[in-house]
């Protein structure tokens, strides 16, 4: 039983060592494609590299470009600010908008209930004809 036992805690121990041997030889190509990827690239970069290194650094070209990226910055900055400061009017504006909206929907509520319960004027004169009408069998469905 206890031979049984060693044998099957080896035989997962080497499937275990083999899963992680196959995941590190894939990692190993991966990386080494890119590896020669990269390496064939070298060539074209190199060049690149060497032309800009041998150029005079142009040091007001920088500095200008620096400063008008600092400029942009600066106002992206203060855009930002400016809109943080309105959102407490906006949301003001906004709760202020939505109480009107609210109330003006109630005063409509109020007003359509009201006219539901109201009997128009000439309702009373209206069913007094059509009862007259029913008396001479004529049909109140063609009149509506």
């Amino acid at each position: 039983g206890e031979a049984l036992t060693e044998l099957s805690f080896d035989i997962t121990n080497k499937i275990s060592e083999l899963k992680q041997a196959r995941q590190l030889a894939t990692d190993i190509t991966t990386h080494g494609a890119r590896l020669y990827e990269l390496l064939a690239m070298e060539v074209d970069l190199r060049e690149l590299r060497l032309s800009a290194i041998s150029k005079p650094l142009e040091v007001e070209k920088m500095e200008k470009g620096l400063k008008e990226k600092l400029a942009y910055i600066d106002n992206e900055i203060k855009n930002t600010k400016n809109k943080l400061d309105n959102i407490g009017s906006d949301e003001a504006n906004l709760a202020s908008k939505i109480d009107k909206k609210k109330n003006e929907l109630e005063r409509n509520q109020k007003r359509l209930r009201t006219l539901q319960n109201v009997r128009p004027a000439f309702m009373d004169e209206f069913e007094k004809l059509e009862g007259d009408l029913k008396k001479k069998k004529v049909p109140t469905a063609t009149l509506r």
